[in-house]
């Protein structure tokens, strides 16, 4: 691993303790282990004990876990001839012959965590008013975690919690635990302890690695849209097919098939990383040919597919012959006068953020309108500065509401006013429904039909996948549209493929509305903008009204 000092970071080698588990907290089979790293690491250019950089240790968890599931499985299949098969959800393999039913009936430590949890979940829907979102989940997950795990117990008995396996395993499924090994051991191998059963295993043809490493990067790329070599390590241990060959060669594989990944052995794959700006004696490079003053891994990589896919929908984007409003238009359309507006957009009406028009808008989301309508490109966007009354993180899926094109004047220009996604007259839809994905197959179904140069308004656009924003953008082109995004860059991005919206904004400038209007309080207008940029001593205010609760951190 590696140590820091004065800036520097050096290879250095971590102190681990490793603590051999055989049971889950409800008793349950479940044989892992628990490491215990010390925040304590020996540089190894000079000896001495340093703090090492566990910040860096997230990038490396899925890359790890790759690795010794990839020695374990190998192994197991070398010593007792176990075959193999692909979890449903992608997320690595199982051995071929254990039903989901069976390993169900060893799996109420789940059960439990997942019976207190939909209690949670109904009780945080019935205070809130709305399902929780995905963050919330995780957060309410971990508290069912701590509440429904059993004390440790002391030293096990094996005799008596095998005879407790048997008795369950039989009286739920009529299934002889001891027949359950022997049934998906190798035809050639009857008990343990017994020689493998192939000295070196099946090797892997280059197609099939090619493929897996092709799929592999493809998972990382659909995760992120740019991704580290740990990424591709972590995704081949869950597509490589075990082959019973030896257990460290396998692990290996994995690593050299990462680093033939990113010499573009198998599509073209791309480095982000900016060179350095001078030439860096080679006193000051580490064994892995960087600098002592650059942080471990952290070096990004896309595929070309990918940066092609970013530059033709910023083309598209920038296109300058999408439909817009006249000045006339857009004021009738906004219910505004036209001086006024221009006033308001050149910002000559100072306090008229509160006044609104017969539409009911506001001065700010008026002007962020009239923008948005007034531009000839594919792509307008608008950034809202706002914190939601509720304080919990939103996760809320990008809703997709659009409208056709209302009566054109002599320049064929479109007259559309102004709708908010999910108000009467704009349809709304997810935007897997609206661009038709299936399960695994994007697009399977094409996109629904929305006319001719239709408005597309996007909202919590910033959640929305670059895949998914690309095809958008392809399809208002096709058809003579145009989308409107509205989001926060500064919030939560798409779980998936990220950052469509940042890349557009920063590009194409944005329409910012600056007033926080989700509040009950007044004064909680001001702090919630200093409590988004970060701004730690309002908390104090938020104290002050009584805004913070604590609670019991193991509930």
């Amino acid at each position: 691993m590696h140590g820091r000092e004065t800036g520097q970071w050096h290879e250095a080698d971590l102190a681990v303790a490793h603590w051999l588990q055989h049971t889950s907290r409800d008793g349950d089979m479940q044989l892992h282990v628990h490491s215990q790293i010390a925040h304590v690491a020996r540089t190894a250019t000079d000896g001495k004990w340093r703090a090492p950089d566990s910040l860096g240790y997230n990038e490396h968890i899925g890359a790890v876990a790759a690795i010794v599931s990839q020695h374990l499985e190998e192994a197991l299949s070398r010593r007792f001839g176990v075959e193999w098969v692909a979890r449903d959800d992608g997320h690595g393999f199982e051995i071929k012959g254990i039903s989901g039913e069976m390993m169900r009936v060893f799996s109420s430590r789940r059960e439990s965590i997942t019976a207190d949890l939909r209690t949670r979940a109904a009780r945080f829907e019935q205070r809130y008013g709305r399902k929780p979102s995905q963050r919330e989940l995780a957060h309410l997950a971990q508290a069912s975690n701590f509440k429904t795990r059993a004390a440790k117990e002391g030293v096990l008995d094996f005799t008596q919690l095998h005879a407790g396996w048997a008795d369950k395993l039989a009286r739920t499924l009529g299934v002889s635990l001891a027949s359950v090994a022997p049934s998906v051991w190798h035809t050639g191998t009857g008990r343990a302890g017994a020689q493998p059963h192939s000295a070196d295993g099946p090797a892997l043809t280059e197609l099939e690695l090619s493929r897996a490493t092709q799929k592999a990067v493809a998972l990382a790329q659909l995760e992120k849209s740019a991704w580290t070599r740990a990424d591709v390590i972590k995704y081949l241990g869950r597509v490589l097919p075990r082959s019973g060959r030896d257990p460290a060669e396998a692990a290996a594989l994995l690593e050299d098939l990462a680093d033939r990944a990113l010499r573009s052995e198998f599509e073209p794959v791309l480095c982000l990383e900016a060179p350095e700006l001078v030439d860096v004696p080679r006193s000051l490079l580490r064994a892995d040919g960087r600098s002592v003053y650059q942080r471990h891994g952290g070096i990004r990589y896309a595929t070309r597919a990918q940066l092609v896919m970013e530059e033709r929908m910023l083309t598209q984007a920038c296109a300058g012959n999408a439909p817009r409003l006249t000045r006339a238009q857009a004021a009738h359309a906004l219910g505004a006068d036209q001086e006024h507006l221009d006033d308001a957009l050149a910002g000559r009406a100072p306090g008229t953020q509160d006044q609104r028009t017969r539409t009911g808008l506001r001065e700010q989301c008026r002007r962020g309108s009239v923008g948005a309508d007034r531009r000839q490109a594919r792509i307008s966007t608008e950034r809202p500065r706002r914190v939601r009354q509720d304080p919990r993180p939103s996760r809320s899926r990008p809703g997709l509401g659009w409208r056709g094109p209302g009566p054109r004047d002599r320049d064929h220009r479109v007259p559309v006013g102004p709708q908010h996604p999910g108000r009467r007259g704009a349809p709304v839809l997810q935007r897997r429904q609206f661009l038709g994905h299936l399960p695994g197959r994007r697009g399977a179904r094409g996109p629904v039909e929305a006319g001719r140069a239709p408005l597309l308004l996007v909202d919590e656009a910033s959640m929305m996948p670059g895949p998914d924003l690309a095809d958008l953008v392809s399809y208002t082109e096709a058809c003579g549209g145009k989308v409107i995004l509205a989001g926060d860059t500064s919030q939560l991005q798409a779980v998936e493929n990220g950052g469509g919206m940042s890349l557009l904004a920063g590009a194409l400038g944005y329409a910012r509305l600056a007033e926080p209007v989700r509040f009950r309080a007044p004064w909680e207008q001001a702090a919630s903008l200093r409590l988004r940029d970060g701004d730690t001593t309002v908390l104090a205010e938020y104290d002050q009204h009584a805004r913070i609760n604590g609670g019991d951190p193991s509930r």
